[in-house]
């Protein structure tokens, strides 16, 4: 699986814990119930490297980059997040009236209802993965999208609660979006590079279901992507590129 396993915990002779991780996809854990013979992958519960794990019993603590620290109690088929506020990277916030939401390094999410005065932290996590998440957007208080690392794009609609793939990650790592702007529920776009200096814009009209892409237009990578209306936008990345379009 290409991961490092940094840590492990065996609560009898048959049934442990393996936890470790890399950039993809995120927090590894992994059990055992017949002595280490055989592994299965649980699914990924955010983006960090998971350094240690200890337990008692069905108990678990795994902790791991960023401060942050997981707890089950039912040995590792769910987890909590114990602290609230891990030291991860923001890169990106979105407002929807008295919303806030914010996405980051690991997977971060975070949410806001009454104008920031207190967050909920989870993690955006698809496809037993939580990936680094670049950008997002909310159209509404529960409709939203975000972009990760490896060429990954998410939908929520239901404020976060839980994401969906809707275009699928890969295993390159010179593969990223970077950025996204829906003009409404069903026409949106997402930029990004496909490997360095090959840019990529991705195109949906039916809310993500579908999507046409075109490539290397700059010859660049592309970060930002925005739309003063439904027919005028633009996009840039590195060394000033900017692409134009006055026809959707």
């Amino acid at each position: 699986t290409y991961v490092n396993l940094y840590s492990q915990y065996f609560k009898d002779s048959l049934n442990g814990i393996a936890v470790g991780g890399t950039t993809y996809p995120g927090t590894v854990i992994c059990r055992t119930t017949d002595g280490g013979t055989n592994w299965v992958p649980l699914p990924a519960i955010a983006g960090f490297s998971a350094e240690i794990v200890m337990g008692y019993d069905n108990r678990i603590i795994l902790s791991g980059g960023g401060g942050d620290i997981f707890l089950s109690t039912d040995f590792g088929d769910s987890w909590v997040s114990v602290n609230k506020h891990p030291r991860e990277e923001v890169d990106a916030v979105n407002i929807i009236n008295n919303n806030i939401y914010a996405c980051g390094r690991s997977g971060i999410f975070f949410k806001s209802t009454d104008d920031g005065a207190n967050f909920d932290l989870s993690y955006i996590t698809a496809g037993n993965k939580s990936l680094w998440s670049k950008a997002l957007q909310f159209l509404s208080e529960n409709l939203g999208f975000a972009v990760s690392q490896h060429g990954q794009a998410l939908k929520t609609t239901n404020a976060g609660s839980s994401w969906t793939q809707v275009i699928r990650d890969t295993t390159t790592i010179s593969c990223s979006n970077q950025a996204l702007y829906f003009i409404n529920e069903n026409i949106g776009f997402v930029v990004g590079y496909v490997a360095s200096n090959v840019d990529i814009i991705y195109k949906t009209t039916d809310g993500g279901q579908s999507w046409s892409n075109v490539q290397n237009l700059a010859y660049q990578n592309l970060n930002c992507v925005g739309f003063a209306d439904d027919m005028h936008g633009a996009a840039g990345g590195n060394n000033s590129a900017m692409l134009f379009t006055t026809d959707q």
